[in-house]
């Protein structure tokens, strides 16, 4: 239904003049994440699955502590997928693993030139943590950026009205570049004499 404004005629969007419902086509994006990138959990899973496997091929291979300086993957692994807390939870826990491990099988990993593997595990761990929390704000800042940018696009777009005179109207935006909802285009409807 249109609502009277003075001496203009504002419709609702959807409408025809005569009220009839239109339907219109808005502005195509992509897809949002339901999540943001930082919570995605399979940085975690990799990393606890690789902490399994390398105390399973240290089992397998004698049971002498030997290959766990490898913890030190897990952390750096999911660093790449999850932010700063998640992955220092994943490298507490390669930590743990190494340190409980190495008692079980009587090497003590505390103790002299034993402990290299835990001091390298805790440093890769902080290192890790770092490295994510960085790779976040990075992430956050681009997104921001990009909102700015699909912003100000839909404001240079402007609206179309749903009829000008008896000719009905309807917008589909898709930008060329599946990543972006932005680009250089520009439409606009006008009723002229003509």
């Amino acid at each position: 239904m249109g609502s009277i404004v003075g001496s203009q005629v504002r419709h609702d969007a959807g409408r025809q003049a005569d009220g009839r419902r239109m339907r219109l086509l808005a502005t195509v994006r992509r897809p949002e994440l339901v999540a943001p990138v930082v919570q995605r959990n399979i940085g975690v899973w990799v990393g606890l699955a690789l902490i399994v496997v390398i105390v399973g091929l240290d089992l397998v291979g004698g049971r002498r502590a030997e290959l766990l300086g490898l913890l030190v993957g897990p952390p750096i692994v999911a660093a790449s997928f999850v932010g700063p807390k998640r992955t220092v939870a994943v490298g507490v826990v390669a930590l743990g693993a190494a340190v409980g491990y190495g008692r079980a099988v009587g090497v003590d990993l505390l103790a002299g030139s034993q402990g290299v593997p835990v001091v390298a595990i805790g440093v890769a761990t902080v290192l890790s943590g770092v490295v994510a929390r960085v790779r976040v704000e990075r992430e956050w800042r681009l997104r921001a950026v990009t909102r700015v940018a699909e912003v100000a696009q839909r404001a240079l777009l402007g609206g179309v009205p749903p009829a000008l005179g008896s000719l009905r109207l309807a917008v589909l935006y898709a930008s060329a570049s599946v990543e972006a909802s932005i680009g250089g285009d520009f439409y606009e409807a006008v009723e002229t004499p003509h």
